[in-house]
């Protein structure tokens, strides 16, 4: 009480000094404002497809480095979300946070968040490649690594190779099942569905900033 007090007094005596300069600094501050992008996206909406926006990691961005147990956490919510849709009619959702971007002509260039989604990618890889064991081509949630050497320019590129979260990947999910054997069907991991309820169910929001630069990479 007596620090606010104390600021009180202060400003009823300097109010008619200072009370130009702040009329001018309120109006710097507005011209310095920043206005940027706020959207709610469905990881169905991130995912590659033709003729939109790609999203890439760029070439400055630290590598993936998520732990095990990191990974472990992300997989597990995500799974047991899934538990959830089941017996709840699918009216509810997940959030993955949020997620900054910058917009280009080209790309969406991931500032923040690229953890998280690198995590989700090598999830829903793996899932697509136990249900489409037949199919060559995959949509992916994230075109390129741009930070993977030969891909500082590019716009499509492998999947950082990254074996012990793979594995960490594949051990929660057959753990998980294993442990819940009356959620598999016919001895079946439900693996499509799972794909669907991540695509459908969970989302991130996307927070565009607009910093001006017109090349990704």
């Amino acid at each position: 009480m007596r620090g606010i007090g104390m600021l009180m007094i202060r400003k009823s005596s300097e109010t008619m000094k200072t009370g130009a300069l702040v009329s001018v600094v309120g109006e710097q501050d507005k011209k310095n404002q920043v206005s940027f992008d706020a959207k709610k996206l469905m990881i169905g909406d991130l995912l590659n497809k033709s003729g939109e926006r790609l999203y890439v990691i760029p070439s400055f961005q630290r590598p993936y480095c998520w732990s095990k147990e990191q990974v472990e956490q992300l997989v597990q919510d995500l799974l047991d979300f899934y538990d959830l849709q089941q017996g709840n009619d699918g009216v509810c959702e997940y959030s993955l946070g949020t997620v900054v971007c910058e917009q280009t002509d080209s790309c969406f260039s991931i500032l923040d968040g690229q953890q998280r989604l690198t995590t989700l990618d090598l999830f829903l890889n793996y899932l697509y490649k136990e249900f489409n064991k037949d199919q060559e081509e995959e949509v992916r949630l994230i075109s390129c690594y741009q930070y993977l050497l030969g891909y500082e320019e590019k716009f499509q590129g492998p999947l950082p190779c990254h074996k012990m979260q793979e594995q960490v990947v594949k051990e929660v999910i057959e753990k998980h099942f294993s442990e819940n054997s009356k959620k598999v069907v016919g001895n079946k991991i439900p693996w499509k569905e799972i794909d669907a309820c991540v695509r459908n169910k969970v989302y991130i929001t996307r927070v565009i900033l607009p910093l001006g630069r017109k090349k990704c990479g």
